[in-house]
């Protein structure tokens, strides 16, 4: 972890360097050669591959930027947006500094591909062209340094560059045939079963885009831009450390309706199949519950449609739907802004007879990158928070009129953490789950109580099984919520910016496995308060979601 003192800032500086250092070599000498050269073609060509080279790099800062991800060759980042979607987050990215900035990058690239191309030794510059040349070359380095500062993540340097980033990729090696029949033949579920409360409400889970913990004084206590949330928070159940399992949205979806994370493998699609045909929908339908879906975006995006649908929901309502067809006015992936959403739910489920409880999930986009308020049209991630609390709050107020209170539970959380890197404040205050930290408010008749310990995505289901349903059994990696629960249960985050890293937080103690077939295993574990019997059934869990046939 770093501080922030001259003495570590300088440590991060030289991490920072050696890890792009032959990227700015190769760079150098790729300048050097177009300059030399007396053909002018090659001197395009070098040019061009110059010109591709910082292309990669801004595209990664971006990635990072927008997505806390990493450019890798060979894959799509877990989905494609449509052409406007992608000029919309363009937009986005280019107004904030950190694009500025790669802009400018950009720029003075091709302004210097022109200047090399028309121009031969330095000698012979005019001195207008040699004090251009020489502005240029002074600017460069610190632009170049701050690109590669834009790398840092988790109060750490990546200490690696894009091509290493995209050779050392040890979450795509393979297990072995006898690893696998091991796993299979040996890893099981202890399933604990237990009496639920069986009140039989009406659950709506408000599943909100990248609303995240740091931005709130009661969840983070870093910044204060989360007031009306923090409010509700206040006046109702609320857990003061709870997190994402995952780093997207459909990845956080998964955690939510399976309780089990999803950690990534090059084929993982059985295993997918296989735990959302187990997933807790099932388990409210055979209790006799309706269960609906609502997005405010097309499902179709990123197979979330599929997703849901085997996981048991047949009544799914996306932006495409009927319900949203009197909405013109779209956004980033076909998007209703929150306001018309909640509008539209609330007259979709609360306005028609149900003859049995039912569950319904919610999930919204206005606060999804590139942060654009649908009122006022500014590009900012703090404005669209305040927009989306402004209109929660009157969701809420709507419910309320229609006395859903009486008979029915909302529970309000974020899918992840917003996709934008990691400060070292926030990493500093709280600790190295910090990337995956987001709110968690339960709103039920008028209990209010705060609820102490680390739960993630992965408990929600099941503790909204146990304040519903009249038996619930969790495995040995889930806890209650709503329970008394040996607190030194596990959390379970899969690393971004490295899929190869899951970090673990067991109690008040942290840990890292390394994801490498059959040599997965803890990088980091001093500080974790388990003993090896406790550490080799955790990989043996990972290894087991990974593998599963």
């Amino acid at each position: 972890m770093y501080s922030n003192t001259f003495g570590s800032n300088i440590t991060l500086f030289i991490f920072i360097f050696k890890s792009d250092s032959y990227f700015l070599s190769v760079f150098i000498i790729l300048l050097y050669i177009a300059i030399k050269v007396e053909s002018k073609i090659i001197s395009a060509l070098i040019m061009l591959i110059i010109f591709a080279m910082v292309f990669t790099l801004v595209l990664d800062i971006a990635l990072i930027q927008l997505l806390s991800a990493r450019l890798r060759f060979g894959e799509a980042g877990g989905f494609i947006p449509d052409i406007p979607s992608i000029i919309k987050m363009a937009k986005g990215f280019f107004l904030t500094s950190v694009g500025i900035y790669a802009l400018v990058l950009f720029i003075y690239v091709i302004l210097f591909a022109v200047f090399i191309i028309r121009k031969k030794e330095f000698y012979k510059f005019s001195k207008p062209y040699k004090i251009a040349i020489t502005v240029m070359a002074i600017i460069f380095a610190p632009l170049f340094m701050f690109t590669m500062d834009i790398h840092t993540y988790n109060g750490t340097a990546f200490q690696e560059s894009i091509i290493a980033a995209n050779l050392k990729k040890t979450e795509n090696v393979e297990y072995s045939r006898k690893k696998i029949n091991s796993i299979l033949n040996n890893f099981k579920f202890e399933n604990k079963c237990i009496d639920g409360i069986n009140s039989r409400k009406n659950i709506i889970v408000l599943i909100m885009e990248s609303v995240s913990s740091y931005k709130s004084k009661l969840f983070g206590g870093i910044e204060n831009k989360m007031e009306i949330l923090d409010n509700i928070a206040k006046n109702n159940i609320y857990a003061s450390e709870y997190y994402s399992n995952s780093y997207n949205s459909i990845k956080s979806k998964f955690n939510i309706l399976t309780g089990s994370p999803l950690i990534t493998k090059v084929n993982n699609q059985k295993y997918i199949k296989t735990m959302l045909e187990k997933s807790i929908v099932h388990d409210f339908i055979n209790n006799g519950y309706n269960i609906e879906y609502y997005s405010s975006t097309d499902t179709i995006f990123d197979d979330t449609r599929q997703m849901v649908t085997l996981s048991g929901i047949s009544n799914i309502y996306d932006a495409n739907s009927d319900i949203f067809s009197h909405i013109k006015k779209r956004y980033i992936f076909n998007g209703v802004e929150d306001k018309l959403f909640y509008e539209t739910v609330v007259n979709n489920l609360l306005n028609k007879k149900h003859n049995k409880p039912y569950l319904a999930f919610l999930t919204t986009m206005s606060t999804h990158s590139p942060y654009q308020h649908p009122v006022t049209k500014e590009y900012s991630f703090d404005k669209v928070l305040e927009y989306s609390n402004i209109e929660l709050n009157n969701f809420i107020k709507e419910l309320e009129k229609k006395d859903f209170f009486k008979n029915g539970i909302l529970v309000i959380t974020a899918d992840h953490r917003v996709m934008l890197p990691l400060t070292l404040k926030e990493y500093e205050k709280l600790g190295p789950l910090a990337n995956s930290r987001i709110p968690l408010i339960i709103i039920n008749e008028n209990e209010k109580y705060e609820i102490k310990g680390n739960f993630s995505h992965m408990d929600l289901g099941k503790s909204l099984e146990y304040l519903t349903l009249n038996k619930v059994c969790f495995n040995q990696f889930q806890k209650n919520i709503f329970g008394n629960e040996n607190n030194n249960k596990c959390t379970i985050y899969q690393q971004l910016v490295n899929l190869a890293l899951v970090d673990i937080k067991c109690g008040n103690n942290y840990g890292r496995i390394l994801l490498d077939g059959d040599n997965t295993r803890f990088i980091n574990d001093k500080n974790l308060n388990l003993n090896n019997n406790e550490k080799n059934k955790i990989i043996e869990y990972i290894n087991y979601l990974r593998i599963i046939e």
